[in-house]
């Protein structure tokens, strides 16, 4: 379903990517006047010990478009940068999103990998089995976390206290007359309002005993 939209830094366990349907870390979506906007194109450039990725913003959703295409390209909008540094443990991410387009009012920022190898969300106080997930549960907690299957490994969404975040998780095949697509994804997406132009987290990568 998200194939041809950009994606964010993946996953990736003894060379596999456990990314599936997800949208990887620090890809945004921004909402402007009602509608949603997403990214198909992109630039890739290195800046010291980071990597700034451009997501330009030249797809809107459009979910009872002409033969049920749901992402439509357009001309670009504006733009969002995020720049990702990898640090012991993690990546530590920077978005800015002063260039997201006039006048947009929300953006999030998605964290997710595949719902096959995620299974349990944790927070503090806080643990959900697959099974009980839904697809966008509201949480404040600074530190959100994935737990694989195997209980072997686990990242965590990292934030400054009080942001709004929603995780959850969506597994599921559709068919169409058009064809079929299906959805796996398991993550923590962090909401940006306007008053935000930059946002900073990290997401840690722990192994589990």
């Amino acid at each position: 379903k998200i194939a041809r939209l950009q994606k964010g830094m993946a996953l990736v366990v003894d060379g596999q990517e456990w990314i599936e349907e997800g949208f990887g870390w620090g890809a945004p979506i921004v909402e402007i006047d009602g509608h949603t906007y997403l990214a198909r194109t992109a630039s890739l450039s290195q800046a010291g010990e980071s990597w700034v990725k451009r997501y330009i913003l030249d797809t809107i959703d459009t979910p009872s478009g002409f033969l049920r295409q749901k992402y439509v390209p357009i001309a670009p909008v504006g733009y969002v940068e995020a720049r990702y540094t990898v640090v012991a443990g993690g990546v530590e991410i920077e978005i800015d999103l002063s260039h997201a387009g006039a006048g947009w009012e929300r953006a999030y920022i998605m964290n997710e990998q595949g719902a096959r190898a995620f299974t349990r969300y944790e927070e503090p106080g806080l643990a959900v089995e697959g099974a009980e997930l839904g697809q966008w549960q509201e949480t404040y907690a600074a530190r959100a976390c994935l737990v694989a299957a195997t209980g072997a490994l686990r990242f965590c969404v990292e934030s400054e206290p009080g942001l709004r975040k929603y995780y959850g998780r969506e597994r599921y095949t559709q068919f169409y007359p058009i064809g079929l697509y299906w959805l796996s994804w398991a993550g923590v997406d962090i909401e940006a309002p306007r008053a935000v132009s930059r946002l900073r987290y990290r997401v840690t990568v722990e192994r589990l005993p």
